[in-house]
Protein backbone atom coordinates (compact mmCIF):
# COMPACT_ATOMS: atom_id res chain seq x y z
CA UNK A 1 0.00 0.00 0.00
CA UNK A 2 1.44 3.30 -1.08
CA UNK A 3 1.89 5.96 1.54
CA UNK A 4 0.07 9.14 0.75
CA UNK A 5 2.63 11.79 -0.09
CA UNK A 6 2.43 15.00 1.87
CA UNK A 7 1.99 18.16 -0.06
CA UNK A 8 4.71 20.69 0.59
CA UNK A 9 3.40 24.21 0.60
CA UNK A 10 5.73 26.54 -1.19
CA UNK A 11 6.61 29.82 0.47
CA UNK A 12 4.89 32.85 -0.94
CA UNK A 13 7.16 34.72 -3.30
CA UNK A 14 7.44 38.18 -1.78
CA UNK A 15 9.59 39.48 -4.62
CA UNK A 16 12.86 41.38 -4.43
CA UNK A 17 13.46 43.90 -1.69
CA UNK A 18 12.90 47.53 -2.53
CA UNK A 19 15.87 49.89 -2.37
CA UNK A 20 14.46 51.33 0.85
CA UNK A 21 14.15 47.89 2.44
CA UNK A 22 17.60 46.89 1.21
CA UNK A 23 19.00 50.05 2.77
CA UNK A 24 17.49 49.02 6.09
CA UNK A 25 19.01 45.54 5.83
CA UNK A 26 22.45 46.95 5.05
CA UNK A 27 22.18 49.50 7.86
CA UNK A 28 21.34 46.76 10.38
CA UNK A 29 24.30 44.73 9.13
CA UNK A 30 26.63 47.69 9.69
CA UNK A 31 27.19 48.29 5.98
CA UNK A 32 26.50 52.02 6.14
CA UNK A 33 28.07 52.79 2.75
CA UNK A 34 25.82 50.17 1.15
CA UNK A 35 22.82 51.60 3.04
CA UNK A 36 23.56 55.07 1.67
CA UNK A 37 23.80 53.68 -1.85
CA UNK A 38 20.44 51.93 -1.48
CA UNK A 39 18.74 54.98 0.02
CA UNK A 40 20.04 57.15 -2.84
CA UNK A 41 18.61 54.62 -5.31
CA UNK A 42 15.28 54.88 -3.48
CA UNK A 43 15.39 58.65 -3.91
CA UNK A 44 16.10 58.24 -7.62
CA UNK A 45 12.90 56.22 -7.91
CA UNK A 46 10.89 58.61 -5.73
CA UNK A 47 12.66 61.94 -5.17
CA UNK A 48 10.31 63.22 -2.46
CA UNK A 49 10.00 62.05 1.12
CA UNK A 50 11.51 63.25 4.40
CA UNK A 51 11.88 59.73 5.82
CA UNK A 52 14.57 58.65 3.34
CA UNK A 53 16.62 61.77 4.06
CA UNK A 54 16.43 61.02 7.80
CA UNK A 55 17.63 57.47 7.13
CA UNK A 56 20.47 58.83 4.99
CA UNK A 57 21.44 61.23 7.77
CA UNK A 58 21.54 58.39 10.30
CA UNK A 59 23.82 56.36 8.02
CA UNK A 60 26.15 59.34 7.54
CA UNK A 61 26.29 59.79 11.32
CA UNK A 62 27.40 56.18 11.76
CA UNK A 63 30.28 56.99 9.38
CA UNK A 64 31.09 60.16 11.31
CA UNK A 65 30.07 62.42 8.40
CA UNK A 66 28.11 64.98 10.40
CA UNK A 67 28.21 67.70 7.73
CA UNK A 68 26.60 65.34 5.20
CA UNK A 69 24.06 64.31 7.82
CA UNK A 70 23.21 67.96 8.44
CA UNK A 71 22.44 68.48 4.76
CA UNK A 72 20.08 65.49 4.79
CA UNK A 73 18.28 66.90 7.83
CA UNK A 74 17.91 70.20 5.95
CA UNK A 75 16.22 68.34 3.09
CA UNK A 76 13.95 66.43 5.48
CA UNK A 77 12.81 69.70 7.05
CA UNK A 78 12.17 71.16 3.59
CA UNK A 79 9.66 68.32 3.05
CA UNK A 80 8.23 68.32 6.60
CA UNK A 81 8.68 71.80 8.12
CA UNK A 82 6.04 71.18 10.79
CA UNK A 83 7.41 67.91 12.19
CA UNK A 84 9.12 68.71 15.50
CA UNK A 85 11.35 65.63 15.69
CA UNK A 86 13.22 66.63 12.52
CA UNK A 87 14.42 69.79 14.27
CA UNK A 88 15.75 67.82 17.24
CA UNK A 89 17.61 65.45 14.90
CA UNK A 90 19.18 68.47 13.18
CA UNK A 91 19.85 70.21 16.50
CA UNK A 92 22.02 67.29 17.62
CA UNK A 93 24.01 67.41 14.39
CA UNK A 94 24.55 71.15 14.86
CA UNK A 95 25.63 70.55 18.46
CA UNK A 96 28.25 68.01 17.35
CA UNK A 97 29.46 70.53 14.75
CA UNK A 98 29.63 73.17 17.54
CA UNK A 99 26.95 75.38 16.00
CA UNK A 100 25.44 75.98 19.43
CA UNK A 101 23.18 78.95 18.52
CA UNK A 102 21.82 76.94 15.57
CA UNK A 103 21.17 73.94 17.83
CA UNK A 104 19.31 76.12 20.34
CA UNK A 105 17.24 77.64 17.53
CA UNK A 106 16.20 74.18 16.30
CA UNK A 107 15.29 73.07 19.83
CA UNK A 108 13.19 76.21 20.27
CA UNK A 109 11.42 75.46 16.99
CA UNK A 110 10.67 71.90 18.12
CA UNK A 111 9.31 73.16 21.44
CA UNK A 112 7.11 75.71 19.67
CA UNK A 113 5.69 72.93 17.50
CA UNK A 114 5.27 70.40 20.31
CA UNK A 115 5.81 71.73 23.87
CA UNK A 116 5.29 68.27 25.43
CA UNK A 117 8.12 66.60 23.51
CA UNK A 118 10.55 66.21 26.43
CA UNK A 119 13.54 65.20 24.29
CA UNK A 120 13.71 68.81 23.10
CA UNK A 121 14.46 69.97 26.64
CA UNK A 122 17.09 67.28 27.10
CA UNK A 123 18.96 68.25 23.94
CA UNK A 124 18.66 71.98 24.59
CA UNK A 125 19.83 71.45 28.17
CA UNK A 126 22.92 69.60 26.95
CA UNK A 127 23.71 72.43 24.52
CA UNK A 128 23.34 75.01 27.29
CA UNK A 129 25.44 72.90 29.68
CA UNK A 130 28.28 71.65 27.48
CA UNK A 131 28.32 74.13 24.61
CA UNK A 132 27.27 77.50 25.98
CA UNK A 133 27.96 76.87 29.69
CA UNK A 134 24.78 78.66 30.75
CA UNK A 135 24.22 76.52 33.82
CA UNK A 136 20.99 78.14 34.95
CA UNK A 137 19.26 77.52 31.61
CA UNK A 138 20.72 74.00 31.53
CA UNK A 139 19.25 73.22 34.95
CA UNK A 140 15.87 74.67 33.94
CA UNK A 141 15.72 72.40 30.88
CA UNK A 142 16.97 69.34 32.74
CA UNK A 143 14.28 69.95 35.37
CA UNK A 144 11.56 69.77 32.70
CA UNK A 145 13.04 66.63 31.15
CA UNK A 146 13.66 64.80 34.45
CA UNK A 147 10.06 65.31 35.55
CA UNK A 148 9.18 62.74 32.90
CA UNK A 149 12.43 60.72 32.69
CA UNK A 150 13.61 60.72 36.30
CA UNK A 151 15.85 57.66 35.91
CA UNK A 152 18.12 59.11 33.23
CA UNK A 153 21.37 58.83 35.17
CA UNK A 154 23.44 60.74 32.61
CA UNK A 155 21.20 63.82 32.71
CA UNK A 156 21.13 63.60 36.52
CA UNK A 157 24.93 63.72 36.48
CA UNK A 158 24.87 66.67 34.08
CA UNK A 159 22.34 68.50 36.23
CA UNK A 160 24.47 67.77 39.28
CA UNK A 161 27.49 69.45 37.74
CA UNK A 162 25.42 72.35 36.38
CA UNK A 163 23.94 72.94 39.84
CA UNK A 164 27.39 72.83 41.44
CA UNK A 165 28.76 75.30 38.87
CA UNK A 166 26.00 77.78 39.70
CA UNK A 167 26.49 77.38 43.45
CA UNK A 168 23.73 74.91 44.41
CA UNK A 169 26.08 72.49 46.15
CA UNK A 170 23.43 70.63 48.13
CA UNK A 171 21.28 69.96 45.06
CA UNK A 172 24.33 69.04 43.00
CA UNK A 173 25.56 66.50 45.54
CA UNK A 174 22.09 64.97 45.80
CA UNK A 175 21.85 64.55 42.01
CA UNK A 176 25.36 63.10 41.76
CA UNK A 177 24.66 60.49 44.45
CA UNK A 178 21.39 59.54 42.77
CA UNK A 179 23.10 59.22 39.39
CA UNK A 180 25.70 56.87 40.91
CA UNK A 181 22.97 54.84 42.62
CA UNK A 182 21.11 54.43 39.33
CA UNK A 183 24.25 53.55 37.35
CA UNK A 184 27.43 52.81 39.26
CA UNK A 185 29.24 51.92 36.01
CA UNK A 186 28.93 55.45 34.59
CA UNK A 187 31.93 57.75 35.10
CA UNK A 188 29.96 61.01 34.87
CA UNK A 189 28.32 60.53 38.28
CA UNK A 190 31.67 60.15 40.04
CA UNK A 191 33.03 63.13 38.11
CA UNK A 192 30.14 65.31 39.31
CA UNK A 193 30.66 64.20 42.90
CA UNK A 194 34.36 64.95 42.52
CA UNK A 195 33.41 68.44 41.31
CA UNK A 196 31.26 68.91 44.41
CA UNK A 197 34.12 68.08 46.76
CA UNK A 198 36.52 70.22 44.71
CA UNK A 199 34.33 73.30 45.08
CA UNK A 200 33.92 72.51 48.78
CA UNK A 201 37.76 72.39 48.99
CA UNK A 202 37.79 68.81 50.21
CA UNK A 203 40.55 67.91 47.77
CA UNK A 204 41.24 64.41 49.07
CA UNK A 205 37.60 63.42 48.54
CA UNK A 206 37.52 65.14 45.16
CA UNK A 207 40.57 63.17 44.05
CA UNK A 208 39.02 59.93 45.31
CA UNK A 209 35.93 60.31 43.15
CA UNK A 210 37.78 61.61 40.10
CA UNK A 211 39.99 58.52 40.25
CA UNK A 212 36.85 56.36 40.37
CA UNK A 213 35.71 58.11 37.20
CA UNK A 214 39.07 57.40 35.56
CA UNK A 215 38.92 53.75 36.58
CA UNK A 216 35.73 53.43 34.52
CA UNK A 217 36.93 55.57 31.62
CA UNK A 218 40.65 56.40 31.57
CA UNK A 219 40.42 58.33 28.29
CA UNK A 220 38.80 61.52 29.60
CA UNK A 221 41.50 64.19 29.42
CA UNK A 222 39.52 66.73 31.45
CA UNK A 223 39.43 64.37 34.43
CA UNK A 224 43.19 63.82 34.27
CA UNK A 225 43.67 67.59 34.11
CA UNK A 226 41.50 68.13 37.18
CA UNK A 227 43.40 65.43 39.06
CA UNK A 228 46.69 67.18 38.26
CA UNK A 229 45.22 70.50 39.38
CA UNK A 230 44.08 69.03 42.69
CA UNK A 231 47.43 67.35 43.31
CA UNK A 232 49.18 70.65 42.68
CA UNK A 233 46.89 72.37 45.21
CA UNK A 234 47.49 69.62 47.76
CA UNK A 235 51.26 69.76 47.29
CA UNK A 236 51.23 73.55 47.60
CA UNK A 237 49.81 73.19 51.11
CA UNK A 238 52.42 70.65 52.18
CA UNK A 239 55.63 72.04 53.72
CA UNK A 240 58.67 71.73 51.47
CA UNK A 241 60.44 69.40 53.88
CA UNK A 242 57.54 66.94 53.78
CA UNK A 243 57.42 67.11 49.96
CA UNK A 244 61.07 66.04 49.82
CA UNK A 245 60.38 63.10 52.07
Amino acid sequence: MKKRSKKIKSKRNIGPLSYLEMGGVKFNEGDYVGAIQSYNKALEEKPSGAAVHILLAQAFIELGHWERALREYDRAIDYEPDYYNNYIERAWAKYILMDYPGAIEDCNQAIDLQPDFTLSYKVRGIVFFVGIMDYKKAVDDFNVYLKHEDKDSLILAYRAEAKICKGDFTGGKRDALRAIKLNSDMWEGYYSLGAYYYYRKNYAKALEYLRKALKINPDIEAVWGNCDRILAIMMRDVPLEEQRN
